[in-house]
C-alpha cells in the first residue's frame, strides 16, 4: 500500500490514469472509496480549494456505469466515472457500513504536470446519500453478472456525448450534497438536488 502525502509524487497506481487535460477518477470497492483529480499546472486558488474548499459531490447514474460529479470550493469542476467491469473481480463490493452510518471518502488533488501530490482531505457522506450510492453500485454489479451485453465504457462515453461539460451534468443528478455536513439519523432520505 502506498502512502499519501503532501508534496510527494502522484502514487504508482494513478500515475498516467488522467486525462492528459485533466480529470477525475472514482473508485469504490470492498476497501475503499476515494476520489482521485489530477489537472496539470493547477493554480494557487485550485490548490487552497481542494485543501480547505467545500466539495460538492453529485451521483448521475449512467445505464451500465456511474457519474459522480465534484464541486471542489468553486474553483474546479470534474465529472468521475465508475465502471465497475474495471474493478478487479476480488475487488468488487462495498466498503461495510452500519445504516446509520455514512461511507468515508478519501479526496486527493494531484498537479499531474508537478508530478506531485496538492491536497488530501477524508470526510463522510451522509447515510442516505450513502443509502443511495451502494443501491447504484449494487446495480450495476448485478447488470454486469447478468448482462452479457454490459459496457461501461460506452454508456461513459454516450454521457459525454450527451453533456458538453461536468457543469451541464448537475441538472440531472439524483443526490446532491456536500461531503463532511453533520448528519443526524432521522435526516430526510437523499439529498435534494436543488442546492
Amino acid at each position: 500500500m502506498e502512502t499519501l502525502s503532501l508534496g510527494n509524487p502522484i502514487p504508482e497506481r494513478w500515475r498516467g490514469k488522467f486525462p492528459s487535460e485533466g480529470g477525475g477518477i472514482l473508485a469504490f470497492s470492498e476497501h475503499d472509496f476515494h476520489i482521485s483529480i489530477g489537472f496539470p499546472l493547477l493554480s494557487r486558488k485550485e490548490v487552497v480549494a481542494g485543501r480547505e474548499g467545500k466539495i460538492r459531490a453529485g451521483l448521475l447514474p449512467q445505464k451500465d456505469a456511474l457519474i459522480m460529479l465534484a464541486d471542489i470550493g468553486g474553483a474546479i469542476v470534474v465529472d468521475t466515472s465508475f465502471d465497475p467491469s474495471k474493478v478487479h473481480p476480488d475487488d468488487r463490493g462495498m466498503p461495510s457500513r452500519k445504516e446509520d452510518e455514512g461511507f468515508a471518502v478519501s479526496f486527493a488533488l494531484f498537479d499531474t504536470a508537478q508530478d506531485m501530490t496538492m491536497a488530501l482531505r477524508f470526510a463522510s457522506v451522509t447515510p442516505q446519500f450513502s443509502s443511495l450510492l451502494e443501491n447504484m453500485i449494487s446495480d450495476l454489479y448485478t447488470r454486469l453478472k447478468e448482462d452479457p451485453r454490459f459496457d461501461g465504457e460506452k454508456s461513459v462515453r454516450e454521457a459525454y456525448e450527451k453533456y458538453p461539460s461536468p457543469a451541464d451534468m448537475w441538472k440531472d443528478c439524483v443526490a446532491i450534497e456536500y461531503l463532511g455536513q453533520k448528519f443526524r439519523k432521522d435526516d430526510p432520505a437523499p439529498a435534494s438536488p436543488a442546492l
